[in-house]
């Protein structure tokens, strides 16, 4: 029997590993291991990092590729760092705040796909950055997730240019 993952290269399965850290991320999160949730995000980065890498080395640049790539950044950079806020915080600024960062991830995801794949520059911070730092201060600061989820949610839309570094 054929599977649609037959159609996938050694990319597309760092690209899933990093799909289940973020999964496993929210599922922490809501079982109240924020800390374990974090290093998910973090280990989710790192896959997101050598997605890239390998699909350079061995030019597996594709739209099947470039989309589920999106689609799991949206869940390992957009739905975990929100699990984690909820988990830490109650209330209706957080669930604003939490909506609106979503919102402008994937925005950034989408926009990304649509107008900007294959530049020498980033629109917008990229949105493993901003998970990285919403899960820093989830750690660290946590009574300062609403700002932090505000800010990043404006500076991955933010018409600015970031110039691609990796």
């Amino acid at each position: 029997m054929k599977t649609l993952f037959e159609g996938l290269g050694a990319k597309d399965f760092v690209t899933l590993a990093g799909l289940a850290c973020g999964v496993a991320a929210v599922s922490r999160a809501f079982t109240g291991q924020a800390e374990f949730a974090v290093a998910l995000i973090g280990l989710a980065a790192v896959f997101d990092f050598l997605d890239g890498k390998v699909a350079r080395e061995d030019s597996s640049h594709n739209a099947l590729g470039r989309e589920l790539d999106s689609l799991c950044d949206a869940v390992s950079f957009g739905a975990a760092p929100i699990a984690l806020a909820f988990s830490l915080q109650n209330g209706l600024l957080i669930v604003v705040a939490a909506v609106l960062y979503g919102a402008a991830g994937v925005v950034r995801l989408a926009n990304y796909n649509v107008f900007q794949s294959g530049q020498g520059f980033y629109r917008g911070l990229p949105i493993p950055v901003a998970a990285i730092a919403v899960a820093a201060f989830a750690m660290f600061a946590p009574s300062l997730l609403v700002p932090v989820l505000l800010i990043m949610a404006a500076a991955m839309v933010a018409d600015v240019r970031i110039r691609k570094i990796l």
